[in-house]
Order: structure tokens, then C-alpha cells, then sequence
């Protein structure tokens, strides 16, 4: 963002700043809203964060590959969107994730070609762990945050419902194994 009026924050300065790496977003934005949702498995806030975040991710990947390595690049992959698609061809926990980012932002999704396992918004939520307190929650619950919710997405295809710790976590390893893998 400009900063207007300010004689310290010129034009040449704004544009001379390095930009923030893929590898910098995982390691200071992605990882830290992922171990916030591990601590609290049950926080839809933290959910939130760590889909769109971890699917800004991919565009921050796309936009690298693209500026520096676009040899790399699987052919007809014109757009972030596109890249996304990559991913979610291979990998049902990414396909799941790149729908639920998508959802997420745009409420529903009701037009387009793609074949969609997360369609509304809606598909995330908290629910009960339904565990009695007792002797064996300690055992079964989540050691940290709130130990009587968890966030579910919920999907269209008949694998039922899926923990958003669980998505947001293998989609980090696919990514940070294509960062590895690409040098950035």
C-alpha cells in the first residue's frame, strides 16, 4: 500500500523494496496461521486463515515460477488459477483445498467447468467431538485450544468429512515439497 504525504516512503523506495519469496510467506505467514489451528484445532478464525493462506501460497509459487523458472511449467498453465488445478488433478486433499479457498472467498460456486468437491462456503463449520468427559478424552482430543470442537469441511464426493487441520497441513507438504523441488 502507498503511503501518501510521506517524504520517507518515495515512489523509487516502494518499488526498490525486495519482494517477499514463497519460501518467506510459508515460513512467516502460511506456518504460523497452520500451528495457531493445530493449537486450536476447533477456531473457525484460524481455519479461515490458514485455507486462504496457504492458497495465497500457490499464487505466490505461480508468480515465481513464472517470473524465473516458467520452463518449468506444465503446458496450458496461463494463470494461478490454472496452477491451482495442477495440485488438485493430482491430489484429492488439494483438489478439496483449492475448492474450499475458492468457496471460501466467493461464498458459492455455481458456474464453471471444474468438477468441484467443496461448492459453498458453507462446507466448513465447527463440530462436536461428542467425547464424554471421562477417562479416555485426554487421549482422543486435541492436547491444546479447545478440546470439544474441531473444524470439519464437509465434501461433495462420497470420502465424508474431512479434518480442516488435516487438509491445510498436507497441502503445506505438497507445496513446500514443489519450493524444494524448484529451488524457490
Amino acid at each position: 500500500m502507498r503511503r501518501i504525504n510521506n517524504p520517507d516512503f518515495s515512489d523509487k523506495a516502494w518499488r526498490a523494496a525486495p519482494e517477499m519469496t514463497p519460501r518467506e510467506f510459508l515460513d512467516h505467514v502460511v506456518q504460523p496461521n497452520l500451528d495457531q489451528l493445530r493449537a486450536d484445532p476447533g477456531d473457525l478464525r484460524h481455519a479461515h486463515n490458514a485455507v486462504l493462506t496457504t492458497d495465497a501460497l500457490m499464487g505466490y509459487v505461480y508468480q515465481r515460477l513464472i517470473q524465473f523458472r516458467p520452463a518449468v511449467l506444465p503446458s496450458g498453465c496461463k494463470s494461478d488459477d490454472l496452477y491451482r488445478d495442477e495440485p488438485a488433478g493430482r491430489d484429492r486433499a488439494c483438489h478439496v483445498h483449492r475448492d474450499l479457498a475458492a468457496a471460501l472467498k466467493h461464498g458459492h460456486l455455481d458456474r464453471g467447468p471444474k468438477k468441484r468437491r467443496v461448492r459453498s462456503a458453507g462446507a466448513i463449520g465447527r463440530r462436536g467431538l461428542g467425547f464424554p468427559p471421562g477417562l479416555f478424552r485426554e487421549q482422543c482430543a486435541p492436547a491444546q485450544g479447545d478440546t470439544d470442537f474441531i473444524v470439519m469441511v464437509h465434501t461433495n464426493d462420497d470420502e465424508g468429512p474431512t479434518s480442516a487441520l488435516d487438509l491445510v497441513a498436507h497441502t503445506v507438504k505438497v507445496l513446500d515439497a514443489e519450493l524444494k523441488k524448484y529451488g524457490l
